[in-house]
């Protein structure tokens, strides 16, 4: 039976880091901690503040949603005004700056559901998840459960600037994946030595001791 399309008005606030690319290449693990510290010590507290969660994380930013277009203009100026006082003792080639805009409109409301492994492990038969790209054989003890490295995307675009896109969505994955109770993945800062280089998958798997190498492209569309 096909369930009902739910709706409900919701103010979404995006924001992102401005200049996030040449942040990183020039400072890349400062510039994550910097970050990292701002999010924990600043934006998500305001977040919660004005009633708002977050519904993603996407490297260098977020999206968060609030039940009123008025806390989220307030969160945003509040982040804004904090920001400026968090970066005063900060040289200005190493602050972080946020880029943020708010839209008011429509959201369908998507359930997602969870099994816990208990749930899984009592499945008569479970098959394997066919990994993106190639199998690497097991070479450690790590290997006997999900083991994996997501290797940083290629931006396939002409634009530099959206080189944070396809960190963040590396980014986004080697978190998501570190969640799944009992898995073994590489940390975000050893999988980008491989970024920019030509690499063997294999290798890269006998390298690392993992059995699952993430390999991906991405393009986007101006």
């Amino acid at each position: 039976m096909k369930q009902p399309v739910e709706r409900r008005l919701a103010a979404i606030l995006a924001a992102d880091v401005a200049g996030y690319s040449r942040l990183m290449g020039a400072d890349e693990e400062g510039t994550h901690e910097r970050l990292t510290a701002h999010f924990r010590e600043l934006v998500d507290p305001k977040i919660k503040q004005h009633r708002g969660r977050t519904v993603k994380n996407t490297g260098d930013g977020m999206l968060a949603e609030f039940p009123s277009i008025v806390d989220a203009v307030r969160c945003a100026a509040e982040i804004q005004c904090g920001m400026i006082d968090r970066n005063t003792d900060t040289s200005e080639d190493q602050r972080i700056s946020f880029r943020i805009g708010i839209n008011l409109g429509d959201v369908i409301v998507v359930r997602a559901y969870a099994m816990s492994a208990a749930a899984v492990a009592s499945l008569a038969a479970v098959q394997p998840v066919a990994p993106t790209r190639e199998v690497v054989e097991p070479l450690t003890s790590a290997a006997s459960r999900l083991s994996i490295v997501v290797l940083p995307f290629t931006n396939l675009s002409n634009d530099p600037e959206q080189e944070y896109f396809a960190d963040g969505i590396t980014d986004d994955l080697t978190s998501d994946l570190s969640r799944i109770s009992g898995s073994f993945v590489i940390a975000r800062n050893t999988a980008f030595t491989y970024k920019g280089k030509p690499v063997n998958v294999k290798q890269v798997g006998r390298e690392l001791g993992v059995r699952y190498v993430l390999e991906r492209q991405c393009a986007t569309n101006r």
